[in-house]
């Protein structure tokens, strides 16, 4: 390919992945955090000349370009070395304004600890003042390892409406009718009490996040954060965590839904519970979830299906893989 076509087709990639990030990056998200950030600004060096919504639209677009033609040092995109800067980036803004809005960069307000608020308070100077202040220690910890995404979870939930609306309006009919459910790792190499190891991933350390996708177009219906055990009050356990993502779609007027997912995410109860709502289904299971009906005693290749399977209106086939495991 000609090197003017290989240019040509970067430009439109970089372009289609901007329009794209402004149409569920909203207004209301940037200039949330563009307030933020101005006001930790001002409360930390006192700086008076806040950021405009200009300069905070310039210094997403380079975050952009950093992220399509990454380098080894983000200070390399400022090079004077022909070969590692970017003339782009460098004649939108200094490297000095880019990092500090990415160093100040500040998702929500800070403010006041309510806890403090709901302890009672000693009578006396010293009456009890140790065991008070180790109780406000205790529930602020619990608070935060409760609501351990408290400060990014309006943004989390801005983003999950605008792809709710997006596929209301924009996908069309008949491309719901597929969907699948997964997990994806964000790269994330800082300390958070719910960070992931999944070593089978491409970047075996992040955040660890379910997606309820289209199959065909690869559209994001629904996504959730996982925070752990002690997360936000929502239960993990596979059928709930299930039941929400599926009774959160507006399957209205769809005439035909089949779901796809592999053994992580499947079980006969959930089966039952796919089958009630109207769902077809294809996923694989675990052994350990058939209820009796897996076998091992079989060669390489050699498939068995089982059908009629009582309280259950469905079927499934058990199959021996030439990875020497059983795949169900």
């Amino acid at each position: 390919m000609p090197m003017a076509d290989q240019f040509q087709n970067s430009c439109d990639q970089s372009k289609l992945a901007w329009e794209l990030f402004t149409k569920f990056w909203t207004p209301e998200i940037h200039d949330h955090i563009r307030t933020c950030t101005n006001e930790k600004l001002k409360i930390r060096y006192n700086k008076q000349e806040a950021f405009t919504a200009a300069e905070f639209n310039t210094w997403f677009q380079i975050l952009m370009v950093m992220m399509v033609s990454p380098r080894s040092a983000m200070t390399d995109h400022w090079s004077n070395n022909p070969m590692f800067g970017n003339q782009f980036i460098k004649s939108m803004m200094t490297s000095d304004a880019w990092f500090e809005i990415y160093r100040n960069l500040q998702f929500d307000v800070d403010q006041e600890d309510p806890i403090v608020d709901t302890i009672p308070q000693p009578t006396g100077i010293f009456q009890n003042e140790s065991e008070i202040l180790k109780e406000i220690q205790r529930q602020r910890y619990d608070n935060e390892i409760n609501d351990g995404i408290r400060r990014i979870k309006w943004l989390t939930d801005a983003i999950q409406a605008a792809f709710n609306k997006s596929f209301a309006e924009d996908i069309d009919i008949s491309e719901k009718s597929d969907f699948c459910m997964d997990e994806t790792l964000i790269p994330y190499l800082g300390w958070l009490d719910f960070r992931q190891y999944l070593p089978d991933k491409p970047h075996p350390f992040g955040l660890l996040v379910r997606v309820l996708a289209l199959a065909k177009s690869r559209f994001i219906v629904k996504f959730e954060l996982y925070t752990g055990k002690r997360g936000e009050k929502r239960s993990n356990q596979l059928y709930d965590l299930m039941y929400r993502f599926l009774t959160s779609i507006n399957t209205t007027g769809i005439p035909k839904k089949t779901f796809y997912a592999d053994n992580y995410y499947s079980s006969f109860a959930v089966c039952k519970m796919l089958q009630e709502q109207g769902w077809e289904f294809r996923m694989t299971i675990r052994k350990n979830r058939c209820k009796g009906f897996c076998t091992t005693n079989m060669l390489i290749g050699e498939s068995k299906l089982h059908e009629n399977i009582p309280d259950y209106d469905f079927s499934f086939l058990n199959s021996k893989s030439r990875k020497q495991r059983p795949s169900e």
